[in-house]
């Protein structure tokens, strides 16, 4: 036996709305000193080498590959790769799919002139590999959502602190656009879906961007903001509680009854007389 190969495959939903990529197939390969594999794909597939050592063979070169580092396989591009013989590796591996596909792979670090690197945190890389890899081979029902919060994670570690600075400050003008909007549109009831689609991006690039800056999600800075406001207005103001849920995007009062109770403790009622 040269190897032993584990595949899980997991297509992407149809109703996972905003995801441009998906790892549609993702693996683990155990070497036992002969695995050697030559072919040209059609999707990029992203390699991340956890034991051992190899040679990846591919246009920009020849390159040793160590625990830690990454190779990917890009699209139409003929690559060959093996293990050490004396130093039988193992490493997981994913095949990108959807319309960002090949932009996420390029967001990794990765090119048609580079295809090895190494993540800045190999550790943290390897965890969200392993992390992906279990989730996909674990029972139904599967989350979703946390398998492309594990993509951006791995996106996240994979990316230089210069550029990870740079994507810093592009997150906060990103995220202060959004609560600009939420604030806006508030009585309008808007939700994260809308929000998204106004911003001309996906939720997921949202929950990125809102987690990194504010250690939110959306759906929780938005819950948060109608409580604020909600406050205010009970407290600076004497509308009636009805109004008071119709300015903060409440559709039924009784629904905001019963969510402010359960997030003060009080009706809005008492709220209101205790600050008075």
């Amino acid at each position: 036996m040269s190897e032993r190969t584990t595949t899980h495959a997991w297509p992407m939903p149809t109703s996972l709305a905003g995801v441009t990529v998906w790892a549609e197939t993702v693996g683990a390969l155990t070497g036992f000193g002969g695995s050697r594999r030559a072919n040209v794909l059609d999707a990029p597939f992203p390699h991340l080498v956890t034991r051992g050592h190899g040679t990846f063979i591919s246009p920009t070169g020849e390159h040793i590959v160590h625990p830690g580092d990454m190779f990917c396989i890009w699209p139409q591009a003929s690559h060959e790769f093996f293990e050490s013989p004396t130093d039988p590796w193992h490493f997981y591996w994913m095949r990108l799919t959807g319309e960002g596909a090949l932009a996420f792979a390029r967001e990794l670090g990765f090119s048609e002139d580079i295809q090895v690197l190494r993540p800045p945190d190999p550790d943290a890389a390897i965890r969200c590999c392993r992390e992906l890899f279990e989730l996909y081979g674990s029972p139904r029902p599967r989350d979703p959502y946390r398998a492309v919060s594990l993509l951006y994670q791995l996106l996240s570690v994979c990316r230089a602190p210069a550029r990870q600075n740079l994507l810093e400050s592009s997150n906060r003008v990103f995220v202060d656009e959004a609560r600009a909007l939420i604030e806006s549109l508030m009585e309008t009831g808007v939700n994260v879906s809308q929000l998204a689609e106004m911003l001309h991006t996906s939720r997921n690039r949202l929950l990125y961007a809102f987690k990194q800056v504010l250690g939110l999600s959306p759906v929780q800075y938005l819950g948060q903001s109608r409580l604020e406001r909600a406050k205010r207005l009970l407290t600076e103001t004497d509308r009636k509680i009805s109004a008071v849920a119709a300015a903060c995007g409440y559709g039924h009062e009784k629904y905001f009854l019963r969510r402010f109770r359960e997030l003060t403790g009080v009706t809005p009622g008492e709220w209101r007389r205790l600050r008075h």
